[in-house]
């Protein structure tokens, strides 16, 4: 009889009294649970902002070496392409002494001017002609050249040698070029090798490093020259001796090392270059060099990007080193890199919180579930519905976080892929659904690259025309929701003009109207915002107001802080607007007040001396 109770009675003392241990164990697997998605989701949300940056950095870099090579290739290419230009020029002088049997100073004159090397071939100094002189006739030759109007003409150096030349003919024929005139190139031992390499091949050759005797002022510049060789008729296959024997001398060009790459790559601001007339780097060989290392504190060793081309200029071989510069290096900086692992872990930040809100939310319920046995059902049921609540909200609270940095990378390997087959439509087509991916996030990038950008570059004063500026202001943002329903209210004085930073002050205007268009006071009827500004002495006064639903008077003292949001529910800003407003005025050496009013918002700003130099 007593087994039958015992049965009966046990189900009801397990109602009215359940295990302790079976809801602690429940709820210590509820918190391992969390935990594991807290950290899971952290981590994720980490690694993704990691990947972005490092791709990011990787990105930059790749686009820095791309640009380097394609000026390395660009300098190169025109270096190579200027000096067959003037090869040709040379071969046209030869054109032209083997069709006349000899030819005049008017006909060489006429040929180089058609030339107009001023504008088409920059960078050459003079273009010449050199003959042979044999010992016997050197007096003779004096004096015809003498006969034609040049009583000062001779063959320089004086003094016995095995051969003689002479330039006859030079163009332009202006002061430096003149003292060239009558000098024997053969003479001296670098251009000797060069014109006896000339005869001896039949070819172009350049000259190493030489002093040009037209160097006549204190800007010495390094030199060399290019030689075609000129004969008389000659058989095919013709040998060393039939050349020499043939040869009447040489259609030359003379260059100024630095005049001729100022005009074959310009002012090198972003690249350095440095020039050897052999494979031998050294200082003996140095032709030119583009930037001054104790100017710019930079050297080949330092540079970040740097090569060595060895490129053949007719018969000869130039050593032609090239290296980024700062400026060139400051263009592909890695703080758009750092942005990206800024916001990454912002990103983290805020996902972990979120996370961990609701992990401890949830712990507590279910705490609370297995002290509530009297209502056990309701309640679970209740909770029930409450997780479910919390579930739908992290997921889509961590999704939009992570969303944009999800959708951005996968686009940008398709991107990638897309430029690689030079698929530019498909490139461009994935760069927009980028833009888009990234909007939420575009704000604040925007605006820390606003910051950033307000402590780097200089204000630029101008005179601004005030009312021009409004009405210019006012137009652009038009487009908002809700601007046709304010009613605007000028009161600006007519022909107003001041000297400042035409953009900054643009940007503290359009910052203030834009919030009083975004942040209207649905209870009121009739929304206005006022802009007034006027001269009052040297000083000028901008003041906005409006009725909109305000700032909390408690939070006044925070309205020009860094990430401060008042109206949240409203806009999703990223409470760097006014901060940013702030950081203009004081870049422009003004002052800015915000003052609550009965209906609103009134911000007043004043910049000082804002008219002198317009009243001068």
């Amino acid at each position: 009889m007593m087994a039958k109770p015992a049965s009966i009675n046990a189900p009801h003392d397990e109602r009215a009294n359940p295990p302790r241990d079976i809801g602690e164990n429940n709820v210590n697997f509820e918190k391992t649970r969390l935990s594991w998605v807290w950290w899971i989701l952290v981590l994720a949300t980490a690694a993704a902002a990691l990947g972005a940056g490092l791709l990011t950095s990787t990105q930059i870099e790749d686009a820095a070496r791309e640009s380097y090579d394609l000026r390395r290739q660009e300098v190169i290419s025109s270096i190579r392409d200027r000096m067959n230009d003037y090869e040709q020029v040379l071969r046209g002088g030869v054109g032209l002494t083997v069709s006349n049997e000899a030819v005049s100073r008017t006909q060489w004159k006429t040929y180089v001017d058609e030339l107009k090397i001023e504008e088409n071939y920059p960078g050459i100094q003079a273009i010449g002609y050199s003959v042979w002189v044999p010992s016997a006739e050197i007096s003779n030759h004096i004096r015809k050249v003498r006969a034609e109007g040049f009583p000062d003409y001779t063959l320089r150096p004086e003094g016995p040698r095995e051969r003689y030349t002479s330039i006859i003919y030079i163009e332009p024929f202006d002061e430096r070029n003149r003292q060239a005139f009558g000098y024997d190139m053969y003479s001296q031992e670098t251009r000797r090798e060069a014109m006896r390499r000339a005869v001896e091949t039949g070819e172009t050759f350049i000259s190493g490093r030489v002093t040009l005797v037209q160097e006549i002022d204190a800007d010495v510049q390094a030199g060399f020259l290019m030689y075609l060789p000129h004969y008389r008729a000659i058989g095919p296959s013709p040998t060393v001796e039939d050349r020499w024997a043939a040869s009447v001398g040489f259609v030359y060009g003379a260059f100024r090392m630095r005049d001729l790459m100022n005009g074959v790559v310009g002012n090198l601001e972003d690249i350095g270059l440095e020039i050897y007339d052999s494979e031998i780097v050294s200082n003996d060989t140095l032709m030119y060099r583009s930037f001054n290392s104790e100017v710019t504190g930079q050297e080949f060793t330092n540079a970040k990007y740097a090569s060595v081309e060895k490129i053949s200029i007719t018969g000869v071989t130039w050593t032609v080193r090239i290296a980024s510069l700062n400026r060139f290096e400051k263009q592909f900086n890695q703080r758009v890199s750092l942005i990206v692992f800024a916001i990454g872990g912002l990103i983290a930040f805020l996902v972990g919180c979120t996370v961990w809100a609701f992990h401890s939310t949830r712990t507590r319920a279910a705490e609370m579930a297995t002290r509530m046995v009297a209502s056990l059902q309701a309640r679970t049921e209740a909770l029930r519905k409450t997780n479910l609540e919390l579930e739908e909200f992290a997921y889509r609270t961590s999704h939009d976080l992570r969303s944009p940095i999800r959708s951005s990378l996968g686009l940008v390997t398709i991107c990638e892929e897309s430029l690689d087959h030079r698929n530019i439509d498909e490139a461009k087509q994935s760069l927009g659904h980028i833009k888009t991916a990234m909007s939420k996030l575009d704000g604040l990038i925007k605006d820390i690259h606003e910051i950033v950008r307000a402590d780097k570059v200089e204000p630029k004063k101008q005179l601004v025309d005030v009312p021009r500026l409004v009405g210019e202001t006012l137009k652009s943002l038009s487009h908002m929701e809700g601007f046709d329903a304010v009613d605007i209210r000028l009161d600006v004085e007519d022909g107003l003009a001041l000297t400042t930073d035409k953009e900054r002050l643009r940007v503290i205007v359009g910052n203030l109207v834009s919030n009083a268009v975004k942040y209207q006071d649905p209870s009121k009827p009739s929304p206005f915002l006022e802009i007034a500004a006027h001269q009052d002495g040297s000083t000028f006064k901008l003041s906005i107001s409006d009725n909109g639903i305000g700032i909390p008077p408690d939070r006044a003292n925070e309205v020009f802080s860094m990430f401060k949001r008042f109206h949240p529910r409203i806009s999703y800003g990223s409470g760097l607007g006014l901060y940013i407003l702030k950081k203009s005025v004081d870049i422009l050496g003004g002052d800015i007040r915000y003052e609550p009013t009965d209906n609103g918002s009134l911000f007043q700003f004043q910049l000082a001396n804002a008219f002198e130099s317009t009243r001068s």
